[in-house]
């Protein structure tokens, strides 16, 4: 019987330099470590991580003061990052850059006063970080908001009042299904601009 494995197959590059950026902290720190979240959603990768002494978190505030927090490639929020500073704790950002792209895009154009929208899954870690990325009032006299829509229906529930609209996706969202709701997101607001964020690396692999 043959075997072939496809030429797609395996970590994508994102959570790739995740991992290899979490084994080298692990081999050089003396500190305890935890990742905020799972590093990557593979059984065999999470018992590897243990193995070296890497533990978990689900909330910044269940760190200690003196454990190095790992940010996974999902990346997180602004005030994600200042409440792990706050309590003391030292930080490591494994933050895709691809994800990275998509939080630059979000937090500079709402900056500017536009309206930014978001191709993704509205619970998913990657999305609800790059939402925090649109500035709050405090941040700036007139932020642009920020949503999110999963499928046509929710476009149709967007307040039609938006401006300056810009568009992003969640890096992982299915090429063909991004484009789609782009084309409709167009069609209600001509003037949008649209950032194609969807990263090839995944795509591939999905």
């Amino acid at each position: 019987m043959a075997i072939k494995l496809a030429k797609t197959a395996g970590f994508c590059w994102g959570v790739k330099r995740a991992m290899d950026l979490a084994l080298r902290v692990a081999a050089q720190e003396d500190v305890p470590i935890r990742t905020l979240g799972p590093l990557i959603h593979n059984r065999q990768a999470i018992d590897l991580l243990k193995s070296k002494g890497l533990g978990e978190i689900a909330q910044p505030g269940e760190a200690d003061a003196d454990a190095l927090v790992i940010i996974r490639a999902h990346g997180v929020a602004p005030a994600v990052r200042a409440e792990i500073v706050a309590r003391g704790s030292k930080l490591c950002d494994a933050t895709c850059p691809h994800v990275v792209r998509a939080q630059r895009i979000v937090e500079r154009y709402t900056r500017e006063g536009c309206d930014a929208i978001v191709v993704g899954d509205r619970r998913h870690a990657e999305t609800i970080g790059i939402v925090g990325h649109a500035l709050r009032p405090a941040d700036s006299p007139d932020p642009g908001r920020a949503f999110v829509v999963e499928t046509l229906e929710d476009i149709e529930t967007l307040p039609r009042s938006l401006s300056r609209v810009i568009i992003v996706a969640q890096t992982t969202q299915e090429k063909e299904r991004f484009e789609r709701l782009a084309q409709r997101l167009q069609e209600l607001f001509p003037d949008a601009r649209v950032h194609n964020t969807v990263c090839s690396d995944a795509s591939n692999r999905q």
